[in-house]
């Protein structure tokens, strides 16, 4: 899936542990890989406030990927499967603390300072990946399903979803304009 967006803040969000773990659960999979659907996971996944600390964070984050990337023969798809391995690359390595940075401030992001951020290797439903914790991220997505809720009953609230006629195609790309729109 493709982002034409110069957002960092939408950026540092996809890019996060916190997102994956969102598309982990509510995206549709081809193998063992993610498969990313509008209507399931982007649609539904309520993005954190945009703060100065992450927009920061997120770029230097895309600038770090960048530069390991360009010296990796697959690119960026070799250096993110690298990050889940226990490679002795330093800049694997670098590169790793700055996820778990990113993805601290992600949490940060949604106000949630009592989270536990522990990043390691640890089994998940994908394998063995560099993320946070089963107990984080368990918290984590119980927190994003109430907040998906809160912003559901609120649009609700101020009647944005109204019956529509026509398909629901239509109706999606009707919504499609602000589906990406972080503060």
């Amino acid at each position: 899936m493709i982002f034409p967006s110069a957002n960092l803040c939408l950026f540092g969000t996809l890019a996060s542990d916190v997102h994956l773990l969102w598309v982990d659960v509510y995206g549709s999979t081809m193998r063992r890989d993610y498969s990313y659907t509008i209507s399931d996971v982007g649609m539904t996944y309520p993005h954190p406030h945009c703060t100065e600390s992450l927009k920061a964070v997120a770029g230097h984050y895309w600038s770090q990927v960048s530069e390991v990337s360009a010296r990796y023969p697959g690119g960026l798809t070799d250096v993110l499967n690298a990050l889940h391995e226990s490679s002795g690359d330093p800049a694997i390595a670098r590169l790793r603390l700055q996820r778990a940075l990113l993805n601290s401030t992600v949490i940060e992001a949604y106000g949630w300072t009592d989270l536990d951020v522990e990043h390691d290797f640890f089994q998940t439903n994908r394998g063995t990946r560099y993320t946070l914790s089963s107990d984080t991220r368990r918290v984590m997505l119980d927190r994003l399903l109430q907040l998906n809720h809160e912003r559901y009953a609120e649009e609700i609230a101020q009647g944005l979803h109204a019956k529509k006629r026509g398909s629901r195609a239509k109706a999606a790309a009707q919504d499609e304009g602000a589906l990406f729109d972080v503060e």
